[in-house]
């Protein structure tokens, strides 16, 4: 359950028609470093050959994920995703050091570990409850003759 369905969508390029997948993954809201009004800022997974590395994506396809500690990111096929890495000194947290350009595919790679590990938010009851038997009433009980108070 790593990816959702992909959607099919025609796009009007220059008189022909043209089908292009949309893929969607969810993320941890860890992940997301900034946001602005256009844009979110989202860091690479540690555990992928791009660590370190962040990328902005547009804020129209970012979305609520799968439980309220993740979102959703849309992208399709074609999609190229430019990777920057910025400095960690005092001085050099906004200069980027390195870039790299990456397809969907790639992409998909990096964060399929982080994608399969978001569950949906659990709505079943996992536990049983048990409710014992009825008994029925003992018909005019009277009590022990050792537990009569003496009076």
């Amino acid at each position: 359950m790593g990816m959702q369905d992909s959607i099919k969508v025609r796009e009007q390029v220059s008189g022909t028609i043209s089908h292009s997948a949309w893929r969607s993954i969810n993320v941890n809201l860890t992940m997301v470093k900034h946001q602005s009004e256009r844009s979110v800022l989202i860091a690479m997974p540690h555990n992928s050959d791009f660590d370190g590395y962040a990328f902005w994506h547009p804020s129209k396809l970012v979305r609520d994920g799968r439980n309220s500690g993740s979102v959703s990111i849309a992208y399709s096929d074609d999609f190229v995703f430019h990777l920057k890495k910025y400095g960690s000194g005092k001085w050099n947290s906004r200069e980027v050091i390195a870039e790299v350009d990456i397809g969907a595919d790639d992409f998909t790679e990096a964060f399929a570990e982080t994608d399969a590990n978001i569950e949906s938010p659990n709505t079943e009851v996992d536990f049983e409850t048990h409710k014992p038997d009825q008994i029925d009433p003992i018909p005019n009980p009277k009590p022990l003759e050792e537990l009569k108070d003496d009076e």
